[in-house]
Formats: structure tokens, sequence, C-alpha cells
């Protein structure tokens, strides 16, 4: 008798069993049974990060990178017979969100930390700032400033402005954590953006930004220099030049 026939009447006494009840998205319970001993275990197939299983995490990011939500997750898992994704699907979105704030101020306190050594180790640097809009025409409900160094090309900070905020869309009043943090003219996001970013520079980048190269046609230089956000320092304004 081989091996695999003595085998075979032992294995067809253990049983692999799903628990359906006990499904979290992808995430399933696996109870391994074994009728000779009538001993069982079971185990979850995924481990947990964050109060959440890796599996779950691991498909929400995957749509995140590709620009797919929860919507196209559901399509996914069914045309690939698979249990349908969490239905807190927008949770994992925070959770990747907090992570990301945190990885981006790193990186970009390091951006900021280049530019001065490459300055002589002054800490007065030169940037690159332009805005840009969810939509053209200025109607947009979102928009976005960033502050580039001029030293290393690398991103120092930036300021993303909405109107809008899905949680309170149509309620009197702001719920507690409203997204929403402008209001007026989607024109003058950028001044606000650039407002905001060189206000806090000292604070959260340890460094002024002296030399301010943008379009010519900017108005956020001039916000900059009637607030007079380094008191005495004056801001130089570099023209960009062939500005389309």
């Amino acid at each position: 008798m081989e091996l695999d026939d003595r085998l075979d009447p032992l294995l067809k006494k253990i049983e692999l069993r799903e628990d359906l009840k006990s499904r979290r998205g992808l995430a399933v319970s696996l109870e391994i049974i074994c009728h000779n001993c009538e001993e069982s275990t079971s185990t979850m197939s995924s481990k947990i990060s964050n109060k959440c299983y890796d599996v779950n995490l691991r498909l929400t990011y995957g749509m995140r990178a590709i620009g797919k939500g929860g919507a196209a997750a559901r399509i996914f898992c069914g045309l690939m017979n698979l249990p349908p994704p969490p239905a807190k699907f927008e949770r994992h979105n925070s959770l990747f969100l907090n992570v990301l704030k945190t990885i981006s101020e790193d990186s970009m306190n390091a951006a900021v930390h280049e530019a001065v050594i490459a300055n002589d180790n002054n800490s007065n640097i030169a940037v690159a700032v332009d805005g840009t809009w969810h939509k053209r025409g200025y109607s947009s409900l979102n928009g976005v400033v960033c502050a580039t160094s001029v030293e290393n090309g690398k991103v120092i900070d930036f300021e993303a402005l909405t109107k809008y905020c899905s949680s309170c869309k149509g309620k009197k009043k702001p719920c507690e954590n409203c997204a929403k943090n402008y209001e007026g003219f989607s024109g003058a996001m950028e001044c606000r953006g650039v407002l905001s970013i060189f206000q806090r520079s000292e604070t959260s980048r340890k460094a002024c930004y002296t030399q301010y190269l943008g379009d010519g046609d900017s108005k956020g230089f001039l916000t900059i220099k009637e607030a007079k956000v380094y008191g005495d320092t004056e801001v130089e304004k570099l023209e960009c030049v062939g500005h389309v």
C-alpha cells in the first residue's frame, strides 16, 4: 500500500468549513474539523491591522490606486466570485487618509530641510506657488494650492480648499467634522491657500518663503505682500518666464 492510500482515509475525516455568518468583507472564518478525534479549530482568513482586516484594507487601497471606490469594488468582487466588500468601505479610506497625512508631512519636512541645506543653511528659501481647481471656469467646489521648493523641485506644503461637505449637504447646521473649509468666489481659493501656507511656514516648516515664484497674473503674491506675513521681512517676487 502506498503512502497516499494510507493517508486517504484520514484525510476524508478532516473537514474544512466556512462560517458564512462570520464574514467581514473578504475576510472569512475557516473551521477545521477532525471527525476522527472530534476536535475542531477555527481562524480568520486574514490578519487584523488597525482594527481592520488586512485583506479588506488591501482591497480598498487597490481600488483607490486605480481611482475607484466602493461601487467598483462590489462589481469586482461579484465578477471574481468573491464575498462582497465590507459594508463600511469608506471607513477604510479614512484610515488611509490619516496614514497619508503623516507620511506627507514627514516628506514635506524633509524636502524643506534639503532646501535649507542647499541654500547654505539659510532658512529663507524660494518657493514656486500655483493653484488648480477641480473644474474650469472658477465654478469649482474644490481647489488646491501647492508650494514647491525652487531648490529641489519637491512639494513642501499644500492647502486643499472645498466648498462642499457630503455629510451636511442640505442641512442648516454644519456637521461635527465638516469638510467644508471655504466660502466665497472659487477664483479666490488660490489667495486663501497661499496665505495659509505662508502664515504657517515658520511654525510648521521652520522656514520663511522669502522668494515667491508664481504666475505673472497671480493675485497670490499681492495677498502675501499686503498681509506682511513675515513682518519687516519682505517677500521678493520672481517672475515665471514663459508661463502659458
